[in-house]
């Protein structure tokens, strides 16, 4: 994978980053960041390895810029993820935060997202502690979380959510499913293979043979 900041650099970047937002007194040091950060690169890397458009692949060469927010995003969550799976909990925390100052990104470190998803200008988007599978793409302003009974739902995979769309409560939503701008499901769902439009419980549901996903994603 291709760098615009080497790890030792990169490292040490994530470092000040955390303890100039926040100077309290568990200051985070490289070698914490450095337990996690070359895991965090490969789960970054098999993601974006699956995602044929400019500034993530040239040349089959995965490429990751730290100043492409999209991509910064991402990255972030997976370092918080491994953090959490290390039992960092505190630096976990600080990751998850930092993800939201920069980039509006609320996406728990606990929460168990797939190994292949991208996030398109994901400023304002909370992605709750759903079930989701690979090929997953979410927009901004989305949102995916519970109903007041505390149920999640359930994506399979190649779902789109484009802007403004959310997935609330006890929701089945297939594989090859997008939802277009501004659409709310609610405790309902939606079969393989088909764009939602509309409003629980009005919904409007056109079933289509091709996936959104395709343009974003490799087959397979």
């Amino acid at each position: 994978m291709k760098l615009t900041l080497d790890t030792n650099d990169l490292k040490s970047y994530i470092t000040r980053q955390l303890n100039n937002f926040f100077p309290d007194k568990y200051e985070i040091s490289d070698a914490e960041v450095g337990k996690i950060l070359e895991n965090a690169l490969k789960r970054t890397e098999f993601s974006f390895s699956h995602i044929p458009l400019k500034y993530y692949l040239e040349n089959e060469e995965v490429h990751f810029n730290h100043l492409n927010s999209e991509q910064y995003a991402m990255f972030l969550w997976f370092l918080s993820n491994e953090a959490y799976l290390k039992n960092n909990i505190n630096l976990a925390e600080k990751l998850f935060y930092l993800n939201k100052a920069l980039n509006g990104l609320d996406a728990f470190y606990s929460i168990k997202l797939p190994d292949i998803f991208m996030l398109v200008h994901p400023v304002g988007t909370v992605i709750g502690n759903a079930h989701y599978e690979n090929y997953l793409v979410i927009h901004q302003n989305c949102t995916i979380g519970a109903s007041k009974e505390g149920i999640y739902p359930y994506l399979k995979e190649r779902v789109t959510l484009f802007a403004n769309s959310q997935i609330i409560g006890n929701c089945n939503i297939g594989n090859n499913v997008s939802l277009s701008a501004g659409t709310s499901v609610i405790n309902e769902d939606v079969p393989n293979y088909s764009i939602v439009f509309g409003r629980s419980k009005s919904l409007i549901i056109k079933r289509e043979k091709d996936c959104i996903s395709d343009y974003t994603f490799k087959r397979g």
